[in-house]
């Protein structure tokens, strides 16, 4: 659907689930809001998350949005809180302007490609002297702070390769500016924004907390 196709459904809904009357910016406002929630609820979360995207069915739905970077290089970080913590190799690369959910890292050293897991910062010291934690030539760490992306190895990585979720496009009648989500999903979205526009409704709630576990992970 057009941005025009998304206002004009909202119109033949807005009846059926007793919505409120809006104007343009604020159908808008809703729409972004629905997106954004469509999105948080289609991530998986907890040991799913580790799964490839390939794999996932439910990704398709968000599959514009899947973003693979560039080969990266990793800058050696001698000054940052992260090499104050640990006393491994460490090395760290800006996130990309447009990230916001990550999926997946391929980490080069050398020829190899080790495993990539995730730690906390409050993880970061125990990494040189705890097994579970530490890192190998087939084991490396995985830290975000704030808009970098922090890497903790035996040695530093010769290449990195970033799989993650971008922002959504923010939708405006006015722009106009189109929902670049799958066209399959937005008859969907338009519902999901109706029903967020009435009063009492608790679904932004649900999924901002829903959001914040799946930051937390």
């Amino acid at each position: 659907m057009t941005i025009q196709e998304m206002h004009d459904l909202w119109d033949v809904l807005r009846d059926f689930y007793k919505a409120p009357y809006y104007e343009g910016e604020e159908k808008d406002f809703f729409i972004n809001s629905a997106i954004h929630a469509f999105v948080v609820g289609t991530i998986p979360s907890g040991e799913n998350r580790k799964a490839k995207v390939g794999g996932q069915k439910k990704l398709d739905q968000i599959s514009s949005l899947i973003t693979t970077s560039k080969k990266l290089t990793a800058a050696l970080d001698t000054t940052s809180a992260v090499k104050d913590v640990v006393e491994i190799a460490c090395a760290s690369f800006d996130k990309p302007a447009d990230f916001w959910f990550y999926s997946s890292l391929t980490c080069i050293i050398g020829s190899t490609k080790p495993e990539v897991n995730i730690v906390d910062f409050d993880e970061l010291s125990s990494i040189p002297s705890d097994s579970f934690n530490g890192v190998s030539d087939k084991i490396v760490r995985l830290c975000f702070i704030e808009n970098k992306i922090y890497i903790i190895s035996t040695t530093p990585p010769t290449s990195l390769i970033l799989y993650y979720i971008k922002h959504p496009a923010k939708v405006s009648l006015s722009a106009p500016t189109q929902c670049n989500l799958p066209s399959s999903t937005h008859d969907r979205i338009v519902h999901m924004a109706v029903q967020l526009s009435c009063p009492g409704s608790n679904l932004m709630e649900m999924y901002k907390a829903q959001e914040n576990e799946i930051q937390k992970r």
